[in-house]
């Protein structure tokens, strides 16, 4: 019981590369399907991520779906902020 304040706080800086790999939602067996819209590839430990934060590009806010550790690199799979 009580009101809820959501309150964001900057983990970080690194130098990332971003690709866009899809630029909409699909619908596949009348469902919608959430495809990443973003991906963004950091060194591992640069920032420590998980699931949920919003990484910020170009003024775009992306929500960041999984992470996957692939040889030097930490991959983002992300899907755009809808506020």
């Amino acid at each position: 019981m009580g009101g809820y304040t959501e309150a964001e706080t900057l983990i970080g800086a690194a130098y990332a590369q971003v690709n866009v790999t899809q630029a909409r939602d699909n619908v596949i067996a009348d469902q919608t399907r959430e495809l990443r819209t973003h991906e963004i590839i950091i060194r591992p430990g640069a920032v420590q991520v998980q699931q949920g934060d919003i990484a910020v590009w170009r003024g775009c806010r992306l929500v960041v779906k999984t992470t996957r550790p692939v040889a030097n690199w930490l991959i983002l799979d992300c899907v755009t902020e809808v506020r």
